[in-house]
């Protein structure tokens, strides 16, 4: 009978420390307030990650992945080179991009995150279709989706940091600057 009482117990003790656990609204508040945690960080890319401080990793560029003629149509995706261009490759570069494709391309840009005054209407820059209007971008995301250029629109709204390319609304931390004019 000692032994149901005490299993009866434990029980007892187990469910009240789920509903307990359960009754909770996420632990989203403490993770974000404690850093990275090990494991959590995995879930949605990490609290860097919602803090808008995703980037590419070092060495890492923006290389076309598509071969179209001028440098503002082509795709690009982040890249590390593995054979810098030179003469003897025609000019080209051999890549290794971050989803583990290695190709060769002509088209290596170095660019950065824009700052508010880098903005104005009519500069071309590189965004994410269907990610750069997002609140928050995974660092997986950020390095292995598709960059394309766009044309900026309109900045009436750049006190919200966000402006208007090619007529749709994005978020500045989400764009990127060719350091080298592209046209």
């Amino acid at each position: 009978m000692a032994k149901t009482g005490v299993t009866a117990l434990i029980i007892a003790l187990l469910i009240a420390f789920l509903l307990l656990a359960a009754g909770c609204e996420t632990m989203d508040s403490v993770v974000d307030g404690a850093g990275t945690v090990k494991g959590v960080a995995d879930r949605a890319g990490s609290v860097s990650a919602k803090a808008g401080a995703v980037d590419f990793r070092s060495g890492e560029q923006l290389c076309s992945y598509t071969d179209r003629d001028t440098t503002t149509a082509n795709s690009y995706k982040a890249a590390k080179i593995i054979t810098p261009p030179s003469e003897a490759t025609q000019n080209q570069a051999e890549v290794l991009f971050a989803d583990g494709d290695k190709v060769w391309t002509r088209f290596v840009l170095r660019t950065h995150k824009p700052s508010k005054t880098e903005l104005s209407v009519g500069d071309m820059v590189l965004y994410m279709p269907h990610f750069s209007d997002d609140e928050e971008v995974t660092e997986e995301n950020y390095r292995k989706q598709r960059w394309e250029f766009g044309r900026i629109t309109s900045t009436d709204e750049l006190f919200k940091d966000m402006v208007e390319v090619d007529g749709e609304p994005q978020r500045i931390k989400w764009l990127r600057v060719a350091d080298e004019s592209v046209g």
